[in-house]
């Protein structure tokens, strides 16, 4: 009897201190996994830090000067708008991190910061690429509205943010037709054959 009583208070008590401690966990792994996802907001006249464009020594650029090469569809684009834009970081890579950035009007772009070390590129050489992508429009293509390039050398492409993300996940949802992921399929093998017979040429 005695037993059977220890057995229904201990194991009632020791499911809610197992349930509580799962809880804590859970939430203070979602508590890390917001704070380094999402971008803090910068206001007023602040330089946004995540993209290093604090400090005024000279680097890549002459006289240590801020650059924005603005292409059609961002005339409106400022350099303060870019980098006190509050962001999150959408995807991370060994050259490059990409941020999705919503600006004043409202509007959502993506910011894609090249790491310096991968992407040793001078700004004079990124300003004629950037020129050179900048003039290229397709309906196909997505076309890049702005290019940043800091006092220390540090670049931003900016463009349009899809909520899609890529051809994968476009793929993947129940509205696209088998008709459509076939010819999208043909067109691929075609571009890479081409890709291929040319680089044997």
């Amino acid at each position: 009897m005695r037993k059977a009583l220890v057995n229904a208070v201990l194991f009632p008590a020791l499911a809610v201190v197992v349930a509580l401690a799962i809880c804590y966990f859970v939430r203070r792994r979602r508590g890390r996994g917001r704070g380094r996802s999402v971008l803090p907001s910068h206001g007023g006249s602040a330089r946004a830090d995540r993209f290093q464009a604090a400090g005024a020594s000279g680097g890549y650029v002459a006289g240590g000067e801020e650059v924005l090469l603005r292409f059609p569809g961002g005339e409106a684009l400022t350099v303060a708008a870019i980098l006190e834009a509050p962001g999150e970081v959408v995807a991370k890579s060994s050259h490059s991190t990409l941020y999705r950035a919503g600006l004043s009007a409202g509007e959502a772009v993506a910011l894609l910061r090249f790491v310096r070390p991968a992407c040793a590129a001078g700004a004079e050489e990124a300003a004629a690429a950037a020129r050179v992508l900048g003039a290229v429009r397709h309906p196909n293509l997505v076309p890049i509205r702005a290019l940043y390039i800091g006092p220390r050398g540090e670049k931003l492409l900016v463009h349009p943010f899809y909520a899609a993300g890529s051809l994968r996940r476009f793929l993947q949802e129940e509205l696209v037709q088998f008709w459509l992921q076939l010819s999208l399929a043909h067109l691929i093998s075609k571009y890479q054959r081409f890709e291929k017979d040319s680089f044997w040429l």
